[in-house]
C-alpha cells in the first residue's frame, strides 16, 4: 500500500524531510520573519503555526522535523542571564576605583557593601512542602501580617562574606 509510512519508518521519514536543503532553507526563512506577516497573531513562532504556514507554502514536513531541523542547526533553549547594567556614564571608573582599594586591603582591613531592604511583612508564602497523601499545601492569597521587619544586609567584598540583620529602624547603625 502506498502513502502513509509504518509507525517504525516514520523517523526514516522525519529525517530524510528534515535532511533536505530546500526544507531547511524554507523553514529559516519563514523564521526570520514575524509571524504576523502570515495572518497570525502573535509575535513569535510556535511549531504549529511554522508547520501551518509552511504546508500552505507546499513544504511538506511534520512538527517533528521542524524540531529537528531546527535543534540539528544548533539552537538550543536558554534561560536569559540577569546582568547588572548602570545608566551612570562614570559606572566603569567607579568599578575600577573600587577594584584598585580591594587590591590594595591589607589582612586586617575590610570594604563592605551595605543596603537595606523593606519593610517588609512578615506572611506565609510560597515554596515546596512535603506532605503526606492526600493532603494540599495551601497559602491564603489575602492573610493578616504578623509584622514587619526590615532587613540591613552588608557584603564583604574582598572575602565575598555577607553579614544580616534584621531590624525596625532604617539606619544601618
Amino acid at each position: 500500500m502506498v502513502g502513509r509510512p509504518s509507525p517504525r519508518n516514520r523517523n526514516i521519514w522525519k529525517e530524510i524531510k528534515s535532511a533536505k536543503e530546500s526544507n531547511k532553507q524554507a523553514l529559516f526563512t519563514l523564521l526570520h520573519t514575524p509571524p504576523s506577516s502570515y495572518g497570525i497573531n502573535r509575535t513569535t513562532w510556535t511549531t504549529a503555526d511554522l508547520h501551518k504556514v509552511l504546508r500552505r507554502q507546499g513544504v511538506s514536513i511534520c512538527t517533528d522535523g521542524i524540531g529537528s531541523i531546527i535543534k540539528n542547526a544548533g539552537f538550543r533553549w536558554l534561560h536569559a542571564r540577569v546582568v547588572l547594567t548602570s545608566k551612570d556614564p562614570e559606572y566603569r571608573t567607579k568599578v575600577d576605583a573600587i577594584k584598585r582599594i580591594l587590591s590594595k586591603l591589607g589582612s586586617d582591613e575590610a570594604f563592605f557593601s551595605i543596603d537595606e531592604y523593606g519593610p517588609f511583612a512578615v506572611k506565609k508564602r510560597g515554596g515546596v512542602k512535603r506532605v503526606p497523601p492526600g493532603q494540599e499545601y495551601e497559602i491564603p492569597k489575602r492573610q493578616k501580617s504578623k509584622g514587619w521587619l526590615i532587613l540591613t544586609a552588608a557584603l564583604e567584598l574582598s572575602r565575598n562574606q555577607v553579614t544580616h540583620i534584621y531590624s525596625r529602624a532604617k539606619n544601618s547603625e
